[in-house]
């Protein structure tokens, strides 16, 4: 499963991973005052273990874009690793505060960015869980730390590494907008005046969108719309419904747990309750009968959601209406007469959507 996910993000575009960079460099170059805006940054090489080694230096790569693309002026990493040579500070391993302010002093920095990786460690899990990095803005000539920011980065972002943001809490969720379409599989019964019918199971096809709050906690609510069509036997040449209803849920982080799931892969269980409305037309010879009803109508829910992005998700799910609570009242017109129906769908439905997060 795991293999599935990180093949599938690979090939996706990696403009859907939000970079925790960003984050940091905007929460230190906002530290710096007004009139040192235009001043001249240097981002020292990043510190950590033999192991990381390579990650640091991509980290410290990262970290330079998003200055630049903050509008920082940034000097040249080609002059830095000249000047870190040429004072042996390599072989240190760690930079001080006053090793990078005369190095920033020597490159003509106004401010110097000092970074530091190490392994994220959580209670009950083992292996490459991921890195957490930590970054200080320090003032050259006095080697005063002025700012710090942190962020995390999951091993498991294998498309684009160590460019997430950190993890969003268990009990946390946005609000999402939701589309969806499917097939369903429902089987008829209805009440004529005392005279049963009952038509089999029958292939339809639903789409509907969702709106679900944002929370915390595991508890969720939303609204949805779904509308329905399909045809039952030869007597019914057309059933529509259309519906609107309340759909609590209880939602698992399942990012959380597993690592290397991105963020908002979750399942979810719940149901719907709401009102609906049906349009028949019924086909009898060369006969052919409208009618309309109103009734309850409620599912039983349980889905998975793929995360992808902060703002784009993926998800199937499974439904299934049962006897109770799906009932339509309606006044069927006949010839000669007004027949009082009561009538019922029950069946299984499938689903897949897309969630958008404003």
């Amino acid at each position: 499963m795991k293999k599935i996910l990180l093949c599938l993000m690979i090939f996706f575009p990696l403009s859907v991973f939000a970079s925790t960079y960003d984050d940091m460099a905007n929460e230190l170059l906002k530290k710096i005052p007004a009139k040192d805006k235009t001043k001249v940054l240097a981002v020292m090489p990043f510190t950590s273990d033999k192991k990381f080694a390579s990650d640091a230096v991509i980290a410290a790569e990262e970290m330079t874009k998003a200055l630049i693309n903050a509008g920082a002026a940034v000097s040249e990493r080609s002059q830095i690793d000249k000047l870190v040579k040429e004072q042996e500070l390599q072989q240190v391993g760690v930079l001080t505060n006053e090793d990078a302010g005369e190095i920033g002093q020597g490159l003509g920095a106004k401010y110097v960015i000092l970074g530091s990786l190490s392994e994220i460690n959580r209670y009950g899990e083992e292996g490459n869980i991921g890195l957490k990095i930590n970054v200080k803005l320090v003032v050259s000539s006095n080697y005063k730390v002025l700012a710090a920011a942190s962020g995390e980065a999951l091993a498991g972002d294998a498309s684009s590494r160590y460019r997430r943001k950190a993890p969003k809490k268990a009990a946390e969720y946005p609000q999402f907008l939701e589309v969806f379409a499917g097939a369903n599989l429902f089987k008829y019964t209805g009440d004529y005046d005392g005279t049963d019918v009952e038509y089999d199971s029958t292939a339809g096809f639903s789409a509907g969108a969702r709106y679900i709050h944002e929370s915390k906690g595991f508890f969720t609510s939303g609204w949805e719309f779904v509308y329905s069509t399909r045809d039952y036997d030869k007597t019914i040449t057309k059933f529509d419904s259309y519906k609107v209803s309340w759909v609590p849920m209880i939602r698992i982080p399942l990012w959380e747990y597993m690592p290397a799931l991105p963020d908002y892969t979750s399942i979810h269980l719940g149901y719907s309750i709401g009102l609906g409305i049906n349009n028949v037309t019924y086909t009898a010879g060369t006969v052919e009968e409208d009618s309309s009803g109103v009734g309850i109508c409620t599912s039983a829910i349980a889905g998975l959601r793929l995360g992808f992005s902060d703002t784009v998700s993926f998800f199937g799910e499974f439904r299934y209406a049962p006897s109770f609570f799906n009932n339509y009242y309606r006044s069927h017109k006949t010839p000669g007469d007004n027949i009082a129906v009561s009538e019922e769908e029950t069946g299984p439905s499938v689903y897949f959507g897309i969630s958008l997060t404003p």
